[in-house]
C-alpha cells in the first residue's frame, strides 16, 4: 500500500504543526512523521520506501526529487514565510504547499497517478540530474545551484 513520509524538522516544525499535519491526512495508510535524527540514515531509508515525501526545503527533499521521488515542500507562512515560493524557480511551485488544507489533496493527486503532475515531476527530475551519474559527488547540489542561478 502507499507510504507517505513526513520529514519533521525539529528546528522548524513545532509539535502543533506536526499534529495539524497529521490531522490533515485522514484515510492515508502508512503515514510516518519522523524527527529522529539520531538513527543514521533513517530519513533516507524512509524516503526510499515512500511514494510521497512531505518535507520542509531540505537537502533530503532536493536529493529525493532528483532521484524521482514525489516530494511536497511545506511553504506555510508560519514555517518559511513563503521563502520557497520567492526563491525557487516557477517550475518548482507545483510542489509547494502554502496551506495545510492543500496537503491532502496534493498527496491524493500524486497517489491517484495524475499524469499531468507525474509528468511535471519527471521533467523536474530530468532537469535536476539528466544523464549525470548519481555516483558523481555533489551532482544534485550542482544541478540545483544551476537552476537557482538561472532563476536569478
Amino acid at each position: 500500500s502507499e507510504n507517505c513520509f513526513v520529514s519533521q524538522s525539529r528546528y522548524l516544525l513545532q509539535e502543533d504543526d506536526a499534529e495539524a499535519i497529521a490531522k490533515r491526512l485522514p484515510g492515508l495508510d502508512n503515514v510516518v512523521l519522523c524527527d529522529d535524527y539520531g538513527t543514521q540514515n533513517l530519513s533516507y531509508a524512509l524516503a526510499k520506501n515512500s511514494n510521497v515525501i512531505v518535507s520542509l526545503q531540505t537537502s533530503l527533499a532536493d536529493e529525493a526529487l532528483a532521484f524521482g521521488k514525489k516530494v511536497l515542500i511545506l511553504d506555510f507562512p508560519s514555517l518559511s514565510r513563503g521563502l520557497c515560493r520567492r526563491v525557487l524557480p516557477k517550475k518548482f511551485h507545483f510542489l509547494l504547499i502554502k496551506k495545510q488544507k492543500d496537503l491532502l489533496p496534493a498527496i491524493r493527486k500524486i497517489l491517484s497517478g495524475n499524469q499531468t503532475i507525474l509528468r511535471r515531476y519527471r521533467l523536474l527530475q530530468e532537469e535536476l540530474l539528466g544523464d549525470v551519474s548519481c555516483q558523481s559527488l555533489g551532482a544534485v547540489n550542482k544541478a540545483l545551484a544551476r537552476l537557482l542561478e538561472a532563476h536569478g
